[in-house]
């Protein structure tokens, strides 16, 4: 053990040779200047010795005075330094004398003796002094002694001074700290010792740093370092349970954050034993899934890369013989040959992975191949993934892959592969059956607008023009979005696209009104339009789909409101800007469909725009709809960057808005009305109106206008109005007046006008929501006169014409579209007169139909029935266009083009394709084929005449645009009056739809007589084959030939036959009954049909004498018909032209129901039906 001192005795120790050092130092430095004096002064006085006896001695030694020498000498020898004095003279006498002390000569001084005045004696004598140092070294001894004596006194008095000194001030505070330190490092006690205040400033200072120091570390430790030390090890230990008492005065203590690090501790022990217990579940798991799925584990070392050590579980997999312990297999010729005879390919890529695997090109070897099991031969789908492990430069030390067995994810891919195959095949159906379907639809479709457009070319009074407009109209809308629904790749991709038009506002309004103002006046219910007069007359955008939006609304408004009104209301308003600036090119319009009806609760509103629901459940029951209205409307709402929200109050009724974004066309409507403002500021003008929401309407337009307007809410106080005005100086210049009001309407308040006889009546304008022809005869019945008829719904553009041309202001008067539309075709049509046409068309009516529009344009017409016969037509004539029909016979529009197409004559021969297929890809396959344009059908005239005008035009120079009458064969009268009075038929209805043709109505009239005959057998023969579709099909086709020639009660059994058969499931009760309703209206209409004579055109009636056959044509025929049976039994396609001849022949014979069918079979290629068409035929001729 390390010995070891006090403070105490090291400080005095020091300081006792401090003062030693320094007391010594002092006494040696004293000494020697003692020394150094004492030595001096001996020198000094032996000088005097020897200056005294160099004096004195002369006289006595020349005198040879041995007393006087002595006595000199003796004098001097009482010195206490002198040991002896020795002079000689003479011949070498001498004369000593020593002191018997016996001290040592220490100094030896010798002088030469002379006579005073004889210096000039030489050697006359010498005196020796021997002096010595015996009494200074005496007197420095003492003065040694003296000063150690000295020394060891003050160290005595110094050591006693400084150890009290250091006791009392030093080592006493010392003490008091090291008990403190002691107490603290004793480790059990609490830090509560405290240092007293010291006397010494410095200890004072250390006891308060010191008792600064255990505050701190009371506060930094929270409890005793024992107790510390003791938490320390119990957590170290992986004691979390034991508590930790931690000062609650010291929240941030060693002992407090110990305390919540056991917490935390506690914590992540809990979790860890979660996550513990969890992979001990995902291992588990895992172990199960790799039993599950199958796989092994192998292994390949980089010093033998032709030797694959396996797992037993991957020997299992693969089918080889099982090795242990080494598990080892020949990779080249066990494992790679077994993979080369399942599938040489897929082994060849394996190889090639595992080769790049290797090499470093790819970061693992993976592959999928086929491996034959040795085991039972079995080939089997393994995916094998191996990683690489390297060494330092890279090259392999060892693989480590797993195989797993995949072959039932192989097989399920597959079958997914054949089913997805199944799928497409099935998609491919159904845009077949779309496209058929759109061919089928549209042939219909084709004869309405086509029929009206030739309707609308001749002369007709005000009231017939205006119905066949609006079934023009509506047509081409049903058409439209026939286009789009039909289009089934815009469908599939969840896209509609936008038309981008220049289209007129008040068309839209105008369109929405004749759709729905006949059905508000049936239920008595006021229709009208709120129109702002800022709006644009003419806009750029989709009108089709903003009045399919306005027309659902309006539509669903109706169906709901019982009483009251509907208004339709638009206003422009500020468009959203767009990067701080709003975008001038655009306007935001925001519409509005305000109703009476029943409205809806917050709850029916929330279920509103989604697709197949209603407000209610009930709803459907009782007003009918699929729900799916409003979320189209909605959906169109938001493709025209608006939106569509709806606020509404059960019992009140409900309003839907919208807005839509569409571009300005130009202004010049909005500078038209204002040049006419001048002209109204003058103008004083009385709205009689009983309906409120209809009196502001034309109160607000008319003053937007500058008119000065009085309202006033019935008859009576309009003539109170007009007598005051009148009788002010200031009468009305005009009167807005309903025609409908309660008490006293429109009619009764002229009278009462006009029965003033102090009243000059101004100009009356009627507003009536009724026929404008209705409201002018009522006029002319009672004897009063009105300007004009208004129509509400008003719009902003029909009420400015209105009181234009009511002031007396020239009015310009804008073409309605469709006159401009009527204009622009018979301009198109001018343009191609002359020209020679092939019209390559299957089908009779649309041949029919086709030819009609065609030459009535004066284009020269030939007819071909099918592809072949239109190619072998080009190769012999010259044509300047072709029309060519897609889907025939025979030979279909794509491969008769692509055969004209071959020979390079006929490369710039234009042909247009004229199909009703009008999917996005008809039209991609149209212009593949080499066609150079498409026209869709129901055929729209304009565009018609204007896509055959971007293609050719006629040589001579166009005739005038003159309107192009049908012609009327001579008869026609009296055809139409033996058509007055049909059972079963309204000749009148068929007549509408036929543009009022009577030569063509009678056709068409024997037309349906010979394919519907045997409706009732085909019928029947379909139901018992249990075809739905066809089924439902055969009834459409009845009900809609039946509306076409105005069969209206068989229409009507149709439509109802129709709706049974698509029933699911079927009544079959219910369906013989609607069967035998049909079939007896059919039997009707037929009857009539064949009651007619001859036709206007020639042709024999249906119910002329029919011929007879001679025996020998009977021979003939039944020859050909065993022909043509055998044909078909071989679905040869020249049983086409065989059967033609036989139709033709038999057309006018008594088996003239019979054939029709047939002929129609032939044509769809339906050679089985045929074949069962032919044998009544057959056994009708033996």
């Amino acid at each position: 053990m390390q010995h070891t001192h006090s403070i105490r005795f090291r400080f005095i120790f020091l300081m006792v040779l401090i003062i030693s050092a320094s007391l010594g130092s002092f006494g040696a430095w004293n000494y020697f200047q003692n020394k150094d004096l004492q030595e001096q002064a001996l020198q000094k006085n032996i000088l005097g010795t020897v200056e005294r006896l160099s004096i004195s001695l002369p006289s006595a030694v020349w005198e040879y005075n041995a007393g006087q020498i002595k006595k000199i000498v003796n004098a001097e020898m009482n010195a206490p330094y002198i040991n002896r004095i020795e002079v000689v003279y003479g011949n070498q006498q001498k004369f000593d004398v020593q002191n018997q002390r016996g001290f040592a000569d220490d100094i030896v001084q010798t002088a030469e003796l002379k006579l005073p005045g004889n210096e000039q004696i030489e050697n006359f004598g010498q005196v020796t002094i021997h002096a010595t140092r015996h009494e200074i070294n005496t007197n420095l001894r003492q003065s040694l002694k003296l000063l150690v004596l000295q020394i060891i006194g003050l160290n005595i008095a110094t050591v006693a001074a400084l150890y009290w000194a250091l006791t009392s001030s030093v080592l006493r505070p010392l003490g008091r700290v090291r008990d403190a330190l002691r107490h603290i490092a004793a480790g059990d006690a609490h830090l509560a010792v405290r240092l007293p205040a010291s006397s010494s400033l410095e200890f004072n200072e250390v006891s308060g740093q010191f008792n600064t120091f255990v505050d701190k570390l009371e506060r930094v430790m929270g409890g005793s370092i024992d107790t510390v030390h003791g938490s320390i090890q119990r957590i170290s230990a992986g004691d979390l349970e034991s508590p930790i008492d931690a000062h609650p005065q010291y929240p941030d203590s060693v002992l407090a954050q110990m305390a919540v690090m056991r917490s935390n501790l506690q914590k992540m022990v809990a979790q860890q034993q979660q996550v513990a217990n969890e992979l001990q579940r995902v291992n588990h798991l895992a172990h199960q899934a790799l039993e599950l799925t199958q796989s092994g584990h192998w292994t390949i070392n980089g010093d033998q890369p032709d030797v694959l050590f396996s797992s037993e579980r991957n020997a299992l997999i693969c089918g080889e013989e099982l090795r242990p312990p080494d598990w080892k297999y020949d990779a080249q010729t066990e494992m790679w040959a077994r993979m080369v005879e399942a599938d040489p390919v897929l082994a060849s890529t394996a190889r090639q992975n595992f080769q790049d695997a290797v090499a470093g090109r790819v970061a693992a070897f993976d592959a999928t191949y086929r491996y034959q099991r040795p085991s039972d031969g079995r080939v089997v789908w393994l995916h094998t993934l191996a990683h690489v492990e390297r060494d330092a430069d890279q090259r392999m030390v060892q693989m480590q892959g797993v195989s797993q067995d995949i072959t039932h994810i192989k097989e399920a891919e597959i079958a997914i592969t054949r089913a997805r195959q199944s799928a497409e095949d099935s998609n491919r159906a159904k845009s077949d059956f779309l496209a058929n379907m759109s061919h089928e639809i549209r042939t219909p479709m084709n004869a309405i607008i086509g029929m009206t457009g030739l309707a609308l070319n001749t002369e007709l009074n005000r009231k017939q023009r205006n119905y066949i407009e609006k079934v023009n109209v509506s047509a081409v809308n049903l058409l439209g979005i026939l286009n789009d629904i039909l289009d089934f790749s815009k469908i599939e991709a969840g896209k509609l696209d936008m038309e981008t038009t220049h289209f007129q506002l008040d068309e839209v309004m105008g369109h929405l009104a004749d759709l729905i103002c006949p059905k508000a006046e049936d239920k008595g219910i006021e229709f009208l339009f709120d129109t702002r007069a800022n709006i644009p007359h003419t806009l750029v955008g989709d009108p089709m789909r903003l009045g399919q939006i306005l027309l659902n609304l309006a539509g669903n408004a109706l169906k709901f409101t019982s009483q009251g009104e509907i208004v339709v209301g638009v206003e422009r308003v500020d468009p959203p800007a767009q990067g701080g600036t709003a975008n001038a090119k655009y306007i935001t319009l925001h519409f509005w469909v305000r109703d009476t009806g029943i409205g809806m609760s917050p709850e029916q509103q929330q279920k509103l725009f989604q697709a197949f629901t209603q407000a209610d459940t009930s709803t459907s029951r009782k007003y009918g709809g699929t729900g799916l209205g409003l979320t189209i409307s909605k959906t169109l709402t938001e493709l025209m960057d608006g939106q569509m929200w709806v606020e509404s109050q059960v019992g009140v009724g409900s309003t839907f808005h919208f807005t839509v974004q569409l571009m300005r066309q130009s202004e010049q409507d909005f500078e038209r009305r204002r040049a006419r403002r001048e002209d109204f500021q003058r103008t004083r003008v009385l709205v009689v109106d009983d309906n409120e929401s209809a009196r502001e309407i034309l109160t607000k337009l008319s003053t937007a206008f500058g008119l000065q307007v009085d309202a006033t809410d019935n008859g009576l106080s309009a003539v109170a109005l007009t007598a005051k005005a009148q009788n002010k100086g200031a009468p009305y210049d005009l009167i807005l007046l309903d025609w409908m009001m309660p008490q006293v309407d429109g009619i009764e308040t002229l009278k009462c006008l006009q029965a003033q006889p102090r009243i000059i009546l101004p100009k009356v304008v009627m507003v009536t929501a009724h026929s404008s022809v209705d409201a002018l005869q009522a006029a002319q019945q009672s004897g009063v006169g009105i300007y004009s008829v208004l129509t509400k719904p008003v719009t902003a553009s029909t009420l400015y014409d209105t009181l234009t041309k009511a002031v007396g202001t020239e009015a310009y008067v804008e073409k309605s579209r469709q006159m401009a539309k009527r204009e622009g075709n018979r301009e198109s049509s001018a343009k191609l007169r002359g020209i020679r046409l092939l019209l390559v068309e299957d089908n009779e009516i649309n041949q029919e139909l086709a030819h009609e529009l065609l030459t009535s344009a004066g284009v020269l017409v030939d007819v071909a029935a099918n592809g072949r016969e239109a190619v072998d037509k080009v190769f012999a004539n010259p044509y300047d266009v072709v029309l060519m029909d897609c889907q025939m016979p025979v030979m279909d529009g794509y491969a008769a083009t692509l055969l004209l197409r071959e020979d390079p004559r006929f490369t710039a021969l234009p042909i247009i394709a004229m199909t009703a297929n009008a999917l996005s890809s008809d039209r991609e396959r149209v212009l593949a084929v080499g066609m150079n344009d498409h026209i869709t059908k129901p055929l729209d005239v304009g565009a018609m005449f204007a896509t055959i005008g971007k293609w050719v035009v006629a040589d001579s120079a166009p005739a005038p645009l003159t309107a192009l009458p049908m012609p009327t064969p001579q008869g026609a009268a009296d055809a139409l009056a033996e058509l007055e009075n049909l059972p079963g038929i309204d000749a009148r209805a068929g007549l509408r739809v036929m543009a009022g043709n009577t030569t063509f109505y009678l056709r068409m009239l024997r037309k349906f007589a010979l394919s519907e005959r045997d409706f009732g057998p085909r019928f029947q023969a379909t139901l018992e084959a249990g075809d739905a579709g066809t089924l439902a099909r055969h009834a459409h086709t009845l009900k809609g030939l039946a509306g076409n020639i105005g069969a209206l009660d068989l229409y009507a059994a149709a439509d109802r036959l129709e709706t049974a058969s698509a029933a699911k499931p079927q009544d079959a009760p219910e369906l013989a009954r609607l069967l035998a309703t049909t079939t007896q209206a059919l039997d009707q209409v037929l009857a009539s049909i064949d009651t007619l004579g001859g036709g206007a055109d020639g042709s024999a009636g249906a119910a002329a004498q029919p011929t007879s056959l001679s025996p020998d044509d009977r021979a003939r025929l039944r020859g050909l018909l065993a022909q043509l049976a055998l044909l078909v039994e071989h679905n040869d396609a020249d049983a086409m032209d065989l059967g033609s001849q036989c139709v033709d022949q038999l057309k006018t014979t008594t088996l003239a129901p019979l054939v029709q069918p047939l002929e129609r079979a032939l044509r769809d290629f339906d050679f089985e039906r045929a074949a069962e068409l032919l044998q009544p035929i057959q056994s009708a001729l033996n």
